[in-house]
């Protein structure tokens, strides 16, 4: 190992004070620890109804978004079918 000198020893401590200090700013501002976590998303994410008017009647298509293993990926359920 390299040997540190009183200065380099002194300048590594004031960046980890002044690191610790803003990391201390930021809990404060945001208002939660880093170690919580959020709550669980629940089964049905989002809905999305569709309304076509072109064929003259009002044709209403229902789109069900549920959560899956992944957080981009939906299973998804148009008008009751997977």
């Amino acid at each position: 190992m390299y040997r540190r000198t009183r200065q380099y020893q002194g300048q590594v401590d004031r960046m980890a004070r002044a690191r610790a200090v803003k990391e201390k700013k930021r809990l404060e501002e945001h208002g939660h620890h880093p170690d919580t976590y959020s709550p669980e998303l629940p089964a049905l994410r989002r809905v999305i109804e569709i309304t076509g008017f072109d064929s003259g009647t009002p044709v209403t298509h229902r789109f069900e978004l549920y959560r899956t293993l992944w957080i981009d990926c939906y299973s998804v359920w148009i008008d009751g079918k997977l």
